[in-house]
């Protein structure tokens, strides 16, 4: 799980930055089992897809896999964490899975607003 996060918080190819973020984080969390704890709450379920249907488009719910479903929560950690101005990558990492493990913060929040939406739109799943 870690390689996969490291994959993804590196970009332009700067490896080496991306394991200072990720180790600095690492130890701030305390064991590489808490870290997988709170990337695994941030696995989501289902995802919402757009489909048009007589003119009009409805967002409807489909089961992810889970190699996809860990790529999607991987990414909406790192736009959460992106959006946040003036503080440092690594303390923002640690804070935001710090509170992801006890159900909390921007991500978990938005993870929660995906699966409200998907149980509004359910009724929706027969025009796939």
């Amino acid at each position: 799980m870690e390689q996969v996060v490291l994959g993804k918080l590196t970009k332009r190819g700067q490896r080496g930055h991306g394991e200072k973020i990720l180790h600095s984080c690492l130890e701030g969390l305390g064991s590489p089992k808490e870290f997988e704890e709170a990337v695994e709450r941030l696995v989501p379920l289902i995802d919402l897809k757009s489909k048009k249907v007589s003119g009009t488009f409805y967002r409807i719910p489909i089961y992810l896999e889970r190699r996809k479903g860990v790529s999607k929560g991987i990414n909406l950690l790192l736009e959460m964490l992106r959006s946040r101005k003036g503080v440092p990558m690594e303390v923002k990492l640690k804070e935001e899975l710090m509170l992801a493990r006890k159900g909390q913060g921007k991500a978990v929040g938005r993870l929660e607003e995906l699966y409200e939406s998907g149980r509004k739109n359910r009724g929706l799943v027969k025009f796939l």
